[in-house]
């Protein structure tokens, strides 16, 4: 805001200190910026007036969650007003132009509302891990088994899914896909799964005990398989298993 400030002030001084058409163009941008500074001193997060709300919230709290919560519900309580009188005024003026303050409103109250409930699910996942989230493990093919039985067992109908491949009992040492499986069982079908894995480097795993926070960025449109620290497979995890712990704890 106070960079906005400053520039309305000198495109206002260039406004007043060139000819036509210049100073008209400079007039405008001085307007915006003054538009754009008040309008972002709005106490309602996560504009700057927002922000600075919190700040002195949690300056005198102390507590930085309970900040949040208050300045996003005063930017609900905001973006509301803004939709109220912007459909009021649009109902009893017939400027359509008035709807523009019920599109900020509904802006304000929606970010407002998202931020208050990414602090709610920061603390849900505070002192959560992996595996209170994850799902029981896929089936596992064996590394010996043949292609041609590997899709008639496993690929054939769940061609969008990946099966862990494991030797030695229950060591992954990589996944069967359909795509993967048909590279090389095309030509060769009776080749044995393990030359036809996509590669433990290629495949995305987590640890059991890894913290659910630090885990749930990276799997954005992805599955993770779970390991234990002994490399064990003992689950599977993505974004809906997170969602469904989400809903049960919170």
């Amino acid at each position: 805001p106070g960079t906005s400030f400053a520039l309305a002030g000198v495109f206002y001084l260039l406004s007043h200190s060139l000819h036509r058409p210049l100073s008209i163009v400079f007039a405008d941008l001085a307007f915006v910026n003054l538009f754009l500074a008040v309008f972002n001193l709005i106490p309602g997060f996560p504009l700057d007036g927002g922000r600075l709300l919190r700040a002195i919230v949690w300056r005198v709290t102390g507590n930085i969650e309970r900040a949040t919560q208050i300045a996003g519900t005063v930017g609900m309580v905001f973006g509301a007003g803004l939709v109220a009188f912007g459909v009021w005024a649009t109902l009893t003026t017939g400027w359509i132009f008035s709807l523009w303050s019920a599109f900020i409103g509904w802006f304000l109250f929606s970010t407002a509302r998202t931020s208050i409930r990414q602090i709610r699910l920061r603390r849900v996942l505070a002192d959560a891990v992996v595996r209170e989230a994850m799902r029981a493990p896929p089936r596992t093919v064996p590394a010996d088994m043949t292609l041609i039985s590997a899709l008639d067992d496993y690929l054939r109908g769940n061609e969008g899914q990946g099966f862990p491949v494991v030797e030695d009992g229950d060591r992954v040492i990589g996944v069967l896909t359909m795509a993967s499986a048909s590279e090389v069982g095309q030509d060769e079908p009776f080749r044995p799964v393990r030359d036809a894995m996509v590669p433990m480097p290629d495949v995305m795993t987590v640890r059991a005990e890894e913290p659910l926070k630090e885990v749930l960025p990276q799997l954005t449109g992805r599955a993770a398989l779970v390991l234990s620290d002994d490399g064990r497979l003992v689950g599977a995890i993505q974004p809906a298993d997170v969602n469904r712990w989400l809903a049960a704890n919170r």
